[in-house]
């Protein structure tokens, strides 16, 4: 007997069928090679065998043919014993070709698919096997991790030899093509082959592999944009992709402008329109605004719109930051020409832009629903109402008669104090509901409708019983003063009326509208501790400050200044510049809108009080939060945990907006007029004497190192912003550089105390000051310097000395450079 056979017979599954026969001899006489039957066959060498009756035999009672179930009798009433026997010889079985697996030379003999020499003899070339697809994948794997990509082609060259089908769903669908179209990425036949392969399963089987189209496209967009329309066009009509795929190609097209280009022309021909909120909202997120604007167009045109005017939010408050005046009016008409429900939060940020009210919307809104309605004299109104003869059913049924359409806010107040609960007066509201009768759009109207439904009734018989006209509570700075006043009094029951007031229609989220309304009361009480500690804790919470809070700051805590001067000190006074720094640096890092135009203020205080350190930290600051690099260099300035709880909500300077942009933040803060009077305040430094810093008596004094400050400081400090990014014209720092060198050592004489003093007292030769600034700023500001020191009289304050020309009205012989550094 060879070995072969020996081996052959030594398996569960072959001595549990000859046992078989042994005990049924007459079933041995049932097997014929007729019909080739595998068992039968000479050329079949399975192991797993079942007995059954195969089409086409002659005989009743079964015949055995393999199958991966195991062995088995077909019989009607199998035994327990027989089910036993049958279960033992499935986990036999199974445990026999996992046995081929289990080492690494069986992996690696059963794994050589492309190989022809034992063709036949593998584990894949039986037939209960070459479909198990998880032995495929075990194979593909380790076939993978001992030849890298050689591997997965001897695999594919494997299936393919075998004309196997692939499977189109499932963990090992993903796996297999995934790492075929892989290789297929670095090698071009192998993608011909795989797409021809889909095509021709497509063809035979109807079924398709549903990641292919994402796979190929999203690879292509990532990396080459000009392949991607030639495989869509291959690939858009056997193999369309589902809306969740052309979303995670367009993340991959984000990388650059070419392939949202490519993208583009794709998304066009495609048939999915469901992607609005998804584009929008991620180019907006990176800061592709006006990318975002041009989106927003194509969409609408395709009939790809959003649920709502949540998913437009963002690209409205660029443009009403950034955009043109007649930007976000075409948006929002394209938006209400399209039907779209605008949603209750769309209106924040419109509350303060002129270019786009709510009252503008509204007018939109009405001109394309053709909604004018009517209204009566609501003082005529409320005195019938008020009229206890009368009872409030009669009324109403009389003002419906006359066609009534709408109540004003002196009519709700008295047909609600006439009910005596909440639930009354809701009731009443939805009885004008049924009958054609509505609340105007006045917010005491709202506010009664609100608490009712809410059940609130002690603030809703406080806003019953107040002493306010309704028509007040349209006026929020009144009652932001009347909240602060209540505050300071301790008067927390019209304290409460007034903050549910306040925040019942906030447009936004009622507990930041509430914390900013406790930190604007502490700003107007003049309770810079209490403001202090409110602010730390809206930080800890991740509640931002809004606008209207920021500029509450600035008008609560700095001291009177006059344009021109220095600011009024008070003895005694807390350093006001230097805490409203620190509130408005703790407003941005959690999510304040703070415009950047109100910094200038802050910096020209700074120069003017000499507080140079200070002015120079606060610019390094400022250019590294509105860095153009995005959201990544500002996480650096915020703690850990302002970074996890407000990482969403910073600041609105997008990557697309350029530094030169007339709106971006830096030309704003550091405009060609502060540039200039950086490099003039540190001229004023130009003497020890004149370098003393100057502080206020409420500051604390600074570090001896800090009060010689040098002349450079200036243009060093410029020097710093430019390589940040700023933009600094080298034609400004030279026009400055002469400016000031004609104070110090020109024939004029100068109008400024600071100016006359900073001559008289300047140790400094010409030509060093011009070393010096040559060595700081390049020799590309040399050209600038000044060939003549005599002063020039348009734009500037100079008073001649009779000395030096007689009377005030001649202009001086001044033909000569003047080097002395002391004036005659």
């Amino acid at each position: 007997m060879g070995p072969a056979l020996q081996r052959l017979l030594i398996k569960p599954s072959a001595l549990a069928l000859l046992g078989k026969f042994i005990t049924s001899p007459d079933k041995l006489l049932q097997f014929t090679t007729c019909h080739r039957c595998p068992i039968c066959s000479p050329s079949s060498r399975r192991t797993a065998l079942t007995l059954v009756q195969p089409p086409g035999c002659g005989n009743a009672e079964g015949h055995e043919i393999p199958s991966e179930q195991g062995v088995g009798i077909t019989q009607s009433d199998p035994t327990d014993e027989q089910r036993a026997s049958f279960r033992k010889v499935r986990l036999d079985y199974q445990a026999g070709f996992r046995h081929r697996l289990s080492s690494w030379k069986g992996l690696q003999f059963e794994s050589d698919v492309n190989n022809d020499w034992g063709l036949g003899s593998r584990l894949v070339d039986k037939p209960g096997h070459s479909h198990n697809f998880q032995i495929w994948v075990e194979l593909l794997e380790f076939r993978q991790r001992m030849h890298g990509s050689r591997g997965v082609a001897d695999i594919w060259k494997g299936i393919r030899k075998r004309r196997l089908k692939l499977p189109s769903s499932g963990p090992q669908a993903e796996t297999l093509w995934n790492a075929i179209i892989a290789l297929g990425f670095t090698r071009p036949d192998v993608l011909a082959q795989v797409y021809e392969y889909a095509q021709g399963l497509f063809e035979d089987t109807g079924t398709r592999w549903k990641g292919l189209y994402r796979t190929i496209i999203a690879h292509f967009v990532a990396t080459e944009p000009k392949k991607v329309h030639d495989w869509h066009m291959r690939l858009r009509w056997n193999h369309s992709p589902l809306p969740e795929h052309v979303d995670f190609i367009f993340n991959e097209a984000l990388t650059n402008k070419e392939a949202l280009h490519v993208f583009r022309r794709v998304y066009i021909e495609l048939d999915v329109r469901t992607l609005y909120a998804s584009i929008v909202g991620r180019l907006c997120d990176v800061g592709f605004y006006d990318t975002a604007h041009e989106w927003h167009y194509l969409l609408m045109q395709m009939k790809d719109l959003p649920s709502s005017s949540t998913a437009v939010e963002p690209l409205m408050h660029y443009l009403a930051s950034y955009g043109k005046s007649d930007q976000l009016r075409d948006l929002t008409r394209s938006m209400v020409d399209a039907a779209i429900p605008f949603a209750a939060s769309t209106s924040k940020a419109f509350r303060d832009n002129e270019i786009i009210s709510r009252e503008v919307m509204n007018r939109m809104l009405g001109e394309a629903h053709s909604i004018t309605p009517k209204k009566f004299s609501d003082q005529f109104c409320a005195r019938i109402f008020a009229t206890r003869a009368f009872s409030i059913d009669i009324v109403l049924s009389g003002l419906c008669f006359l066609g009534m359409e709408a109540i004003g806010p002196l009519s709700i107040r008295e047909i609600s104090s006439r009910d005596a609960t909440p639930q009354a007066i809701a009731r009443r509201m939805d009885q004008l509901k049924e009958i054609g009768i509505s609340l105007d759009a006045s917010t005491f109207s709202k506010l009664v409708r609100k608490f009712a439904l809410e059940n609130k009734t002690d603030i809703l018989n406080d806003l019953l019983a107040s002493d306010q006209h309704p028509d007040t509570f349209e006026d929020l700075d009144l009652q932001e003063s009347l909240l602060a006043s209540y505050h300071e009094a301790q008067d927390w029951r019209k304290f409460d009326m007034t903050l549910a007031a306040i925040t019942a229609y906030s447009n936004g989220n009622t507990a930041v509208a509430t914390w900013n309304l406790i930190l604007r009361s502490y700003l107007t009480q003049r309770n810079s501790k209490a403001a202090t500690q409110t602010l730390e804790d809206m930080r800890l919470e991740g509640i931002p400050v809004s606008p209207r809070s920021c500029r509450s700051m600035r008008s609560n805590i700095l001291r009177f200044r006059r344009e021109g001067r220095r600011p009024v000190s008070h003895a005694g006074r807390s350093d006001d510049l230097g805490l409203l720094i620190s509130l408005w640096q703790g407003a941005i890092r959690c999510g304040g809108d703070l415009s950047p135009l109100a910094w200038k203020e802050v910096f020209r205080r700074l120069g003017q009080t000499n507080r140079l350190d200070e002015l120079e930290k606060l610019a390094l600051w400022l250019t590294a939060w509105y860095s153009p690099k995005g959201s990544e260099d500002r996480r650096s300035l915020l703690s850990p945990h302002e970074a996890y709880t407000g990482i969403k909500r910073l600041g609105l300077e997008p990557r697309e907006l350029p530094t030169s942009h007339h709106r971006h933040p830096y030309r704003i803060i550091f405009s060609t007029v502060q540039q200039e009077a950086i490099i003039a305040w540190g001229f004023k430094n130009v003497s020890t004497k004149a370098s003393a810093t100057r502080r206020p008596s409420n500051v604390k004094a600074i570090p001896s190192k800090y009060h010689d400050r040098h002349w450079t400081w200036g243009l060093k400090l410029l020097l710093k912003l430019k390589r940040r990014g700023v933009i600094v014209n080298n034609g400004t720092v030279g026009r400055v550089i002469r400016h000031r060198l004609m104070i110090l050592y020109g024939d004029g004489r100068s109008a400024v105390r600071a100016n006359r003093v900073a001559r008289a007292n300047n140790p400094h030769a010409l030509p060093a000051v011009l070393s010096e600034v040559t060595a700081i700023w390049g020799p590309s500001v040399s050209r600038w310097a000044p060939r003549s020191l005599n002063p020039n009289p348009y734009g500037q304050r100079w008073l001649m000395t009779r000395k030096s020309h007689g009377n005030r009205g001649r202009r001086p012989d001044t033909s000569g450079v003047y080097w002395s550094p002391h004036g005659s």
